[in-house]
C-alpha cells in the first residue's frame, strides 16, 4: 500500500482525503479488471506490475478526470 501511496503523492495527489479516495478507486478498478477468484484473499501484482497499473490507471481515469478530486 505504501508504493501506492507514495505513486499518487508523487503524481500531485497531495491533499490526503483526495489521495485515499483515488487509492480506493484504483483498488476497485484493479479487481475488476482482474477479478480475483474467491479462493484469494489478496490482490497480487508481480514485480513491476503494480506500477503498470498505476500508468494505465493514470491514464484512462485520472487524465479523464474520473477521480474525486
Amino acid at each position: 500500500m505504501i508504493v501506492i501511496d507514495d505513486w499518487f503523492f508523487n503524481y500531485g495527489t497531495t491533499n490526503i482525503t483526495a489521495r485515499r479516495k483515488s487509492i480506493l478507486q484504483f483498488l476497485d478498478y484493479v479487481y475488476e479488471k482482474e477479478r480475483p477468484d474467491q479462493s484469494k484473499m489478496y490482490l497480487q501484482f508481480g514485480k513491476g506490475g503494480v506500477k503498470n497499473y498505476l500508468y494505465y490507471f493514470r491514464d484512462k481515469c485520472l487524465n479523464e478526470k474520473q477521480t474525486y478530486e
